[in-house]
């Protein structure tokens, strides 16, 4: 038991193409047959679906929680899904960087946030992995988002 954190990315994908042979249109199909949706299942006048898949996980990291359920949840914390931006994730990231720059400013900046099985609330080397756990997550939704890629936060304990 504890809080597990995911980040969830997701892309709509459509094989309806004017030129069958694109290279998404072929992707989805290869998706469908990979998860062994046979032939002819999926509706031929509109072959389309959406994939999703963690793109970023967490185990205890409750200053990144508590930041997602500030920025991103309006302070509700009842394990829901929320969007998140592009422009969101480069905010934590941005914030990320300069405690890991400055630890001093940590409990300014993301503080941990105890909770019922939510982790240590010290600021150590855990702690500081975490934030760079979370760069990296952040650095690779940075690449998706160009290329049409949504991102939701889902937590559970």
């Amino acid at each position: 038991m504890g809080l597990d954190m995911y980040l969830k990315a997701e892309k709509y994908i459509s094989s309806w193409q004017h030129d069958k042979d694109t290279n998404e249109g072929k992707v989805f199909m290869d998706i469908l047959a990979t998860a062994g949706v046979p032939k002819g299942f999926v509706d031929d006048s509109a072959p389309s679906g959406t994939i999703s898949f963690n793109i970023g996980y967490w185990r205890k990291a409750n200053a990144i929680h508590s930041w997602f359920v500030g920025e991103c949840q309006g302070g509700i914390d009842e394990c829901q899904t929320v969007s998140v931006d592009r422009e969101t994730l480069a905010k934590l990231k941005g914030l990320c960087v300069e405690v890991l720059a400055n630890p001093d400013k940590a409990e300014q900046i993301l503080a941990p946030k105890g909770g019922f099985f939510f982790g240590s609330t010290e600021i150590n080397d855990w702690y500081m992995d975490d934030l760079k756990h979370t760069v990296e997550i952040c650095d690779k939704c940075a690449g998706l988002a160009q290329k049409g890629w949504t991102f939701t936060y889902r937590a559970s304990w």
